[in-house]
Formats: structure tokens, sequence, C-alpha cells
């Protein structure tokens, strides 16, 4: 998605933040939904050639099969340091969610050898690109490993919240936890194109999970992703609540 367009999401009101959720859920649905499948097999088989450069490839896939403003960084920023990749999405007409993230992948446990530094410069220059201000600042740096332990997550994180002031949350998600989130999401699309009304509660509930208010470092527990994956997004349920109203 534009710079462009996330602007215009930020100067006007409920109507188009709802047909813009709606236009990005269908926009490139097929080549999104079919790069998802691809990437949903091989990250599950992880075959004997599976490697580092296809988790990210296939965990963008994943990320952008619920996010379609996501973008790759890699290619944007040669010679910079940045994340992997960045999304977006509105909750509100003034208020929008925006995460990005870094992958971790090993074939044993991760050897987590990244200085805070580094991960500190990503902040340093994602937080200065005209379209993460625009939308309000970075709510999270998600790790998504397959071998990350927790206690090398939280080493590394208090590190870096010790030396940057971003008021971000820095979050350690699993690759079984990410498929489990955009299996859930493949099963409820048809759903959330048709009511903006579960469009946001599913957003509002996803924002949620990252951004823990009273958490600043959080390792995702496979429960968390239970409890989003087994909310009520049905479309019946949305017409009863506006019948009883």
């Amino acid at each position: 998605m534009t710079d462009l367009v996330y602007e215009k999401i930020h100067a006007s009101g409920t109507k188009l933040f709802t047909q813009e959720i709606r236009r990005c859920l269908d926009s490139n649905a097929q080549r999104i939904s079919s790069n998802y499948t691809n990437a949903l097999t091989r990250i599950e088989q992880k075959g004997a050639d599976y490697d580092f450069h296809k988790f990210e490839e296939d965990v963008f896939s994943l990320i952008h099969s619920v996010f379609p403003s996501a973008q790759r960084l890699g290619d944007q920023f040669i010679g910079k340091r940045v994340s992997d990749g960045i999304a977006a999405v509105p909750l509100e007409a003034e208020k929008r969610f925006c995460i990005t993230w870094d992958c971790k992948y090993s074939d044993s446990n991760y050897a987590l050898k990244d200085p805070p530094r580094k991960i500190v410069k990503y902040l340093e220059t994602l937080s200065s690109l005209p379209v993460v201000r625009t939308l309000g600042g970075l709510d999270a740096f998600i790790f998504i490993s397959n071998n990350l332990t927790e206690k090398k997550f939280r080493r590394l994180a208090k590190k870096v919240k010790q030396k940057h002031k971003w008021p971000g949350r820095m979050v350690l998600l699993t690759d079984a936890q990410l498929i489990a989130m955009c299996k859930h999401f493949c099963t409820i699309r048809q759903n959330l194109l048709s009511s903006p009304e579960l469009n946001l509660k599913y957003y509002q509930n996803l924002a949620q999970l990252f951004r823990k208010p009273w958490r600043k470092i959080y390792a995702i527990k496979d429960d968390d992703i239970a409890a989003l994956i087994s909310q009520n997004y049905s479309a019946e349920r949305i017409d009863i609540q506006r019948t009883e109203v």
C-alpha cells in the first residue's frame, strides 16, 4: 500500500477506512492466496534444502495473507540495516496498527548473536520513514523464529529497551503460531470481506495480541493464539447483534 493511501486513510473518516480495509483484503487476492498456499506447504514440510532464505520468503507470504499492505524491505533498502518487512492496517479512522518483523531460522537452537545496536538501528531507520510517521509509529517489533528460545529473546529485547526509548512492544512469535494464525484467517476471510464490523473486530483483536499494553517485552503463548482463534467472526452473529439493538 502506498504512502498516499495511508495519508487518505489518516485524513478521512470511518467510511473510507472501512472501504479501504475491504479493498485491501480483496486486492490481488488470487496472487496472495497462491503464494500463501505454496509457502504454507513449504514452511510446514521444511525439506532437506530448506534454509533461512526460504523461511523469510514463506513468512512474508503468510503475513501478506493477513496484512495485504505487507512489504519486504530488503530490496528497498539495499546497503541499509532494516528488518525483513513492515505491515499495517487501519483500526479506526484515526488509529492504525503497524508492525515490523525479523526472521530467525535455524536447524537447531538459534544462536541469537545480534548486537542490541543492530536492532536499535532497525528501529531508527524505520521510525524515520514518512509512511511510518504517517501511521503514528511502530507498534510492535516481532521476532519470528522456528528455534529461538524465549530466554535468548528476552535477553536481547531487554538490552534493546535499555538503549532505545522506543515505546513499542518487542514480541516473539514462533513459526507454528504464525501458521495457526494464518490458517484460521483463511477460514474466516470471506466473513471479513462481507462485513466491515468483522474486519474491525478481527484486526483489533490481532493488534491487542501484539501490543499488550502492560508488557513491553512479550513471548506469544499458544493460549494467546487459541484465544484469537476462538473469537466469533460469524456474519450471522453481527446480524443478531444489529437486530437486538
